[in-house]
């Protein structure tokens, strides 16, 4: 797949005519990240947009006392780091690859460029309000469910995003520190939560390897917590 064609794969730059898409790609790098790798980190200069085209990005912020709060997740098709370009200021979480990715770099000139084009800008605006209301959603679900049906949320998130209909006896593998940054919860009440899911045969785990075992159960604790 060359540059071009996987620019037009992406919602940012939906509605491009094929001059624009080669303008845009004259400004891309194409990269692979290793699992691990960091994008950037909070309080670096904003120089890049980034466009994932395979793999998975956590974005995350660590607080003074050094506890990592896992704030969104970015798939396929997503992009990382516009904010910084917009405003000039400074990353403000950390994005670090959970996933081996495939991602193509945006360079700060060729972005600028891209915001002379209305459709572009079109896109970032839904992109970003889309955004907003996913920070909204999440804050209103830590205030309404407790630990182990923000758990019980997760898990059925993580296996929803294998683009499977049949989550009964799926399995994936999310150790107790990655789960208790995502639902914002100490190691600790994560290590109950998964004790409770399992005396109630809604799942299994070991080490960090977590099947389900009824999706349903879970769908209702995470809706009546």
């Amino acid at each position: 797949m060359t540059v071009e064609e996987a620019l037009k794969a992406v919602p940012l730059f939906r509605g491009l005519d094929d001059e624009s898409i080669q303008a845009v790609a004259l400004h891309c790098r194409r990269r692979k990240y290793p699992k691990g790798q960091a994008l950037f980190f909070e309080g670096d200069s904003g120089q890049s947009l980034f466009v994932i085209l395979s793999g998975k990005v956590s974005i995350e912020r660590v607080n003074t006392e050094g506890r990592t709060s896992h704030v969104a997740d970015r798939i396929v098709g997503d992009h990382i780091g516009e904010l910084a370009l917009i405003d000039g200021s400074l990353r403000s979480a950390d994005a670090v690859c959970v996933q081996e990715a495939e991602l193509l770099v945006l360079d700060r000139e060729g972005f600028s460029q891209c915001l002379e084009n209305k459709s572009i800008v079109a896109n970032i605006m839904g992109s970003l309000a889309a955004r907003l209301r996913e920070v909204t959603r999440k804050l209103q679900d830590l205030q309404a469910l407790d630990v182990t049906g923000r758990v019980a949320a997760l898990i059925l998130s993580e296996a929803t995003s294998e683009k499977t209909s049949k989550l009964d006896n799926l399995t994936f593998s999310m150790t107790q520190q990655q789960i208790a940054e995502r639902v914002n919860a100490t190691r600790e009440s994560v290590n109950r939560a998964l004790s409770k899911l399992k005396d109630i045969d809604s799942i299994t785990s070991e080490g960090k390897e977590i099947r389900i075992k009824n999706a349903a159960l879970l769908r209702k604790l995470s809706a009546d917590s």
